[in-house]
């Protein structure tokens, strides 16, 4: 039997945003290989939206690469996507300064550095940076 191996950034969901989809997960065939302990109905490109920092913080593509790849992020409207940007960067910024939870010591610095590529593609898309 043969199996495909994708990763999550080459998927486009159609209408269920995951919410936190990470760069580092991947799927078989078709199945979301992806956690979400938070899972809600969304936007379709939320999603891309919402992983695309941790994409380009692993040696992967800018951001606005990473969402020019994906439909449903070509057809959003600009400002739902850059309002989205600024909460993914207040959301990584806030956590990234909690101290960590049990078990996961090194979640805060992953947290840091995508809030990092947030801010910095927050302000490329509001022209402050």
């Amino acid at each position: 039997m043969t199996t495909t191996v994708r990763a999550v950034s080459e998927i486009s969901v159609p209408v269920a945003s995951r919410t936190t989809g990470h760069a580092d997960r991947a799927v078989q065939d078709n199945s979301p290989g992806s956690d979400w302990p938070h899972a809600r109905t969304g936007a379709a490109w939320l999603d891309v939206v919402g992983f695309a920092p941790s994409v380009t913080m692993q040696g992967g593509p800018p951001p606005e690469e990473v969402i020019a790849r994906h439909p449903p992020c070509r057809s959003a409207d600009p400002q739902a996507v850059t309002a989205a940007v600024a909460a993914i960067a207040g959301y990584f910024t806030r956590q990234s300064l909690q101290p960590p939870p049990p078990g996961l010591p090194t979640v805060r610095a992953f947290q840091a550095a995508q809030g990092v590529v947030a801010r910095d593609w927050l302000a490329l898309r509001t022209g402050l940076g």
